[in-house]
């Protein structure tokens, strides 16, 4: 029966396969069958968005493993939880059970990929960049020794992710694409919708980000019809807030705002806290560009803007807490408040120095550098892509030893991370490879943007 429940997952029958396998539950004895017809289950409900259920199938295999006193079923159900955690908002607790996760199992297997992923995505929303790709640079090491595609592909997605927070965007669309082209590999029609989704809202905001919108609008509706074919409601919100990013680049701040609105209330009925704090954040740029308007008073986003920094403090989310405090910053310059514009953007640069948003080779803020290409060294840190290659030039001329300015680490081992090694030939000159126009579902377009 649970091999039948695979078999209809896999075909994307989704609802009939969870039927099966609460049916196999009942009637199965073994530990060992129940914590795997667990992990399916736990599985089914993280891709439905049910993260309350899914932790409490966690809890149960738990419950099995420490019965079995198995490390490794206990690091499998550590994971569970904090998967969980992670999409619930609870960071600290997501990153607590990934290091009980660690401490259970060996250094290569399956799960410590996944667990190093997993760190990798929640240090991304600390907004604590060279950690995130510490660990989704541990993350493909391990995808790579074990040929996980699934695993490499995900990490893919999370470099593009993170590069696409520090505004190199061609880098960012060069992961996601790595990821969308990988996500065509699957021959299980469940695995390949699933990371089709997953890679096409990858592309999506890098695309925006360079003004190719018509792309992003068909990588974005693509998404979305798979999800709500899948009943895959996280990804449906993801979808939401990106075509209200495409309408707010467009000025089409009412639909972009309703559209936010839609995604607001589908995150706070998933109890996704971070996906509400990024549609939050939508909702104040919106606001602010009627302001600009004239089409609202200043009080709205005023008031919408103090949420967004209540929202992201309680998340530990630095980046969008700065961007509000400059947005806050903004309105209080236009409102003549000289004490409070002030207090914004001593706030906002405080956090510059803690998310370290800064080269640390010519101290220049990311983003200040035409082009803004940026690396990051074995060690994590990351700098200029053109700083990196004077960095080395200058100490092969000196005959020196090279090391990261950040932690004085010696380089000379390898100068690049391993997840550079499909996209090294295009960096020969500093440049991200192009992407090619991205080619829609013939259906994608019967949607009105």
């Amino acid at each position: 029966m649970v091999e039948q429940g695979v078999r209809l997952y896999n075909q994307q029958k989704h609802f009939a396969a969870v039927k099966k396998w609460k049916q196999a539950l009942r009637r199965i004895n073994k530990d060992n069958d129940r914590f795997i017809t667990l992990g399916y289950l736990s599985q089914a409900h993280l891709d439905w968005g049910r993260y309350r259920e899914m932790l409490d199938y966690g809890f149960q295999q738990l419950d099995i493993a420490n019965e079995m006193d198995s490390p490794m079923l206990r690091a499998e159900a550590y994971l569970t939880l904090a998967r969980g955690n992670k999409r619930l908002g609870n960071l600290e607790k997501a990153v607590s059970y990934c290091r009980h996760s660690l401490y259970n199992q060996c250094d290569q297997s399956r799960t410590t990929g996944y667990v190093h992923l997993t760190l990798g995505n929640t240090y991304l929303v600390y907004s604590s960049f060279s950690k995130s790709i510490e660990h989704y640079e541990l993350a493909l090491k391990v995808s790579r020794s074990i040929h996980d595609t699934a695993l490499e592909l995900q990490v893919y997605c999370g470099l593009g992710n993170t590069f696409c927070l520090l505004q190199d965007y061609e880098k960012s669309l060069s992961f996601s694409a790595k990821a969308f082209e990988l996500s065509k590999s699957f021959h299980i029609a469940d695995l390949n919708a699933r990371f089709q989704r997953l890679s096409l809202v990858t592309l999506s905001t890098p695309l925006r980000k360079l003004g190719r919108l018509h792309e992003a609008k068909d990588c974005c509706q693509d998404a979305l019809k798979m999800a709500l074919t899948a009943g895959d409601r996280p990804t449906q919100a993801r979808c939401m807030i990106i075509l209200a990013d495409i309408h707010r680049q467009c000025l089409d701040v009412q639909r972009a705002y309703k559209r936010y609105e839609a995604s607001m209330q589908l995150m706070i009925n998933l109890e996704d806290r971070q996906g509400q704090l990024i549609a939050m954040n939508g909702m104040a740029k919106t606001l602010g560009l009627m302001r600009r308007q004239s089409k609202i008073c200043d009080c709205r986003p005023l008031e919408i803007n103090n949420k967004v920094i209540d929202l992201a403090s309680t998340l530990g989310c630095k980046l969008i807490m700065r961007s509000a405090h400059l947005r806050l910053g903004e309105l209080y310059g236009v409102l003549n408040d000289e004490e409070n514009c002030s207090l914004q953007e001593r706030l906002a640069n405080c956090l510059t120095e803690e998310m370290e948003l800064y080269c640390g080779v010519c101290k220049e803020r990311y983003g200040d550098q035409g082009g803004n290409s940026l690396d990051a060294l074995p060690c994590s840190h990351i700098f200029h892509a053109k700083c990196v290659r004077d960095l080395m030039a200058s100490g092969d001329r000196k005959k020196k030893k090279r090391i990261c300015p950040d932690c004085r680490k010696s380089l000379n081992s390898r100068l690049m991370l391993i997840c550079y090694d499909e996209l090294k030939a295009a960096y020969n000159d500093g440049r991200a490879p192009a992407f090619p126009r991205y080619q829609p579902s013939p259906s994608s377009d019967d949607q009105p943007l």
